[in-house]
């Protein structure tokens, strides 16, 4: 099985989160009365984060709409195509595997968009049970009640590159391995419409000024958790 993002999504991530943080100083220009964390904070959530979800469910709705095509008519174009796709919901999800708080914390969206690390190659795994028969649960509903495993943008990866089994001969021979395919793509836009709307409230209340009221030293802490965020990112590729 290929892992063609196992240090280049670690790489991505780190560029890409600090691109967050200094880009979104930009927007500190907002609310000047405001305190500087403050501003850090708006700024990063309204210019990168609220945006970076919106893409995320973007781009996994085109990637669901790519699989589907490709399934309806299978060939080296049509893979080709889903193939790019895949790769911008992946960089997509680059932009937000290094937040580690709010609705990807909650959702465990760290490992249901990327199964990364997988040392006992659990995607490949159990996702060779679905493709042989062995176990029936396959569509989208109740994929979103099995492993993390086999959920996200690493069961996608396997499916769309493994040599093995990403072949257009082999989905146009084998309707059983298109539907794991599609079933999975639509899991995963649903996975992205639920964090961008769940995103949507929480963003609202984390950059609230009342909560800063109520517990002083609010806006510090959270700037504190969004460079932890960034450290944590950078530690990936030691």
């Amino acid at each position: 099985m290929t892992r063609m993002f196992s240090r280049f999504s670690a790489f991505c991530r780190c560029l890409l989160a600090t691109a967050t943080v200094l880009f979104g100083v930009a927007g500190m220009a907002v609310a000047e009365e405001q305190s500087a964390e403050y501003r850090l904070l708006l700024a990063t959530v309204n210019e990168r984060l609220v945006p970076a979800h919106q893409r995320l469910y973007d781009q996994s709705k085109l990637l669901n709409s790519a699989a589907k095509g490709f399934c309806e008519k299978p060939g080296n174009a049509s893979l080709k195509a889903t193939r790019e796709t895949w790769l911008q919901a992946m960089l997509a999800w680059q932009a937000l595997s290094m937040i580690d708080f709010g609705p990807v914390e909650t959702t465990n969206a760290r490992f249901l968009f990327q199964f990364w690390p997988d040392p006992l190659n659990l995607v490949e795994r159990k996702l060779a049970t679905r493709i042989a028969g062995k176990n029936p649960a396959i569509s989208p509903e109740q994929l979103a009640q099995a492993s993390v495993a086999v959920q996200g943008l690493s069961a996608m990866e396997y499916l769309l590159f493994d040599e093995a089994i990403a072949k257009v001969r082999r989905y146009a021979g084998h309707k059983h391995l298109c539907r794991i395919l599609t079933a999975t793509a639509a899991n995963l836009e649903a996975n992205a419409g639920q964090l961008n709307r769940l995103w949507a409230d929480f963003g609202k209340r984390y950059v609230s000024p009342e909560l800063e009221k109520s517990h002083p030293g609010y806006f510090v802490t959270n700037v504190e958790k969004l460079f932890s965020s960034l450290i944590t990112s950078f530690a990936l590729l030691l």
